[in-house]
């Protein structure tokens, strides 16, 4: 099959696909949880499917191809051998390249938060003593997330790890209870990555009246 009145086979060795000597994966050692692209993802895909979908996005293939698969052909401790699919023209080609994979066991950001009991978001539940028990129960589903709950004359408060989680129940509580919130923040950090303040977020919940 010819391309520019060049065959396939001399086209695309004209131009290597540019695959990385190595990859690094960061896994949570405390809740398995995998650094992807910056996101702590807890999934059940194993070791090597995100091995695989990281370099799709690294691998750069030639001009007028197209990446249709990487596979982890072979692999024994850091050292591997990685099958890469391109199909030009509609053909398909594979190439198998040696790559250094290793595995970092750290600490996510939720984890480490929670040694540190460190809140992000908390629901201040405040003068709806009738409804309480039937929140506690809501909030088990979220249990991941809630650092503590602390018990007061006035009501319950429940800290979040995750502002994500905190606001999902809210509105959950908001729906089903018909509350009235309030929000606000409090600069507790600085995010040296976006250059700003981090906040946390607080959620003071009453009964309409």
């Amino acid at each position: 099959m010819l391309v520019d009145g060049i065959c396939t086979d001399c086209r695309l060795g004209e131009s290597a696909i540019d695959m990385p000597k190595n990859a690094t994966l960061r896994i949570c050692k405390a809740c398995g949880a995998v650094d992807f692209e910056g996101l702590w993802v807890k999934a059940s895909e194993s070791e090597e499917t995100f091995f695989e979908n990281l370099l799709i996005k690294r691998i750069k293939v030639p001009e007028n191809t197209e990446l249709e698969g990487v596979r982890i052909v072979e692999k024994e401790n850091t050292s591997a051998k990685v099958s890469v699919t391109v199909s030009m023209a509609g053909q398909p080609f594979t190439q198998i390249f040696p790559i250094h994979l290793e595995t970092k066991r750290t600490i996510c950001q939720e984890c480490s938060m929670h040694r540190r009991e460190q809140y992000v978001a908390v629901i201040q539940l405040r003068d709806i003593p009738a409804n309480v028990e039937k929140m506690m129960r809501m909030a088990s589903k979220f249990k991941t997330y809630i650092l503590k709950f602390e018990e007061l004359r006035t009501g319950v408060d429940i800290y979040f790890t995750s502002k994500e989680a905190g606001k999902h129940l809210a509105s959950e509580f908001r729906r089903r209870f018909k509350l009235k919130t309030t929000l606000s923040s409090e600069a507790y950090s600085w995010d040296k990555q976006r250059n700003r303040p981090k906040y946390k977020l607080t959620m003071l919940m009453r009964a309409r009246e």
